[in-house]
């Protein structure tokens, strides 16, 4: 809100609520078949030609034009990133459905069945999170994730950049694609920002 709080006393109303807002600002939910749906949108625009239509402005680390690139590289680059986070969240439900402990499949099955839970039930199937603890009880939160996906907090802030711009390039873009089709991709775009901002953020102080 660019609210300055220095040497302030900040009272606050229906505190109860903080740490579901704090919470829900930084989830982030995404079924597997939207992921599926985000790398293929991305695969159409990476094979996409070069030419002078398509080459847009990427913004750079400070904030001004960096290059002029074209759109089938910019799509490569985020599709590169979004593989590799599907990639590693079907290891971990691979990990999760062959574990026969309490934090496995049949564990969340005995579960289920005990207190009649429905079947569509959402279960945890990491223990890494904000209040994850690993190694001599110090609290890692995603590192681990981070660290399995093989990518930097220098990563995602040029990956933010590529969004940014990519989402830039295709608001302005005029095609022939149905209304319909438009409103389909231009979802997927947003969703594909907002992964991407919410991985950036979350690398930036992943415990």
């Amino acid at each position: 809100m660019a609210i300055d709080l220095s040497n302030s006393v900040v009272i606050l109303d229906e505190a109860h609520n903080v740490e579901d807002t704090l919470r829900e600002a930084g989830l982030c939910i995404f079924g597997e078949l939207e992921l599926y749906e985000l790398v293929v949108m991305l695969n159409n625009y990476a094979i996409t030609e070069r030419s002078n239509w398509n080459l847009m402005e990427v913004v750079g680390m400070v904030g001004i034009v960096e290059s002029a690139t074209y759109l089938c590289d910019v799509a490569h680059s985020l599709l590169i990133i979004v593989e590799q986070v599907v990639n590693e969240l079907r290891e971990a439900r691979k990990r999760f459905e062959a574990s026969p402990g309490a934090k496995g499949a049949a564990g969340s099955l005995r579960e289920a069945d005990k207190f009649h839970l429905q079947d569509d039930t959402e279960f945890e199937i990491t223990v890494q999170g904000p209040t994850g603890k690993y190694n001599n009880s110090k609290c890692i939160g995603c590192k681990p994730f981070f660290d399995n996906l093989g990518l930097s907090v220098v990563d995602f802030e040029c990956a933010t950049n590529l969004v940014t711009s990519f989402e830039k390039f295709l608001r302005g873009r005029e095609g022939n694609d149905a209304p319909t089709e438009r409103d389909r991709i231009q979802n997927l775009v947003d969703r594909l920002a907002e992964l991407i901002h919410k991985l950036y953020a979350a690398s930036q102080s992943s415990e």
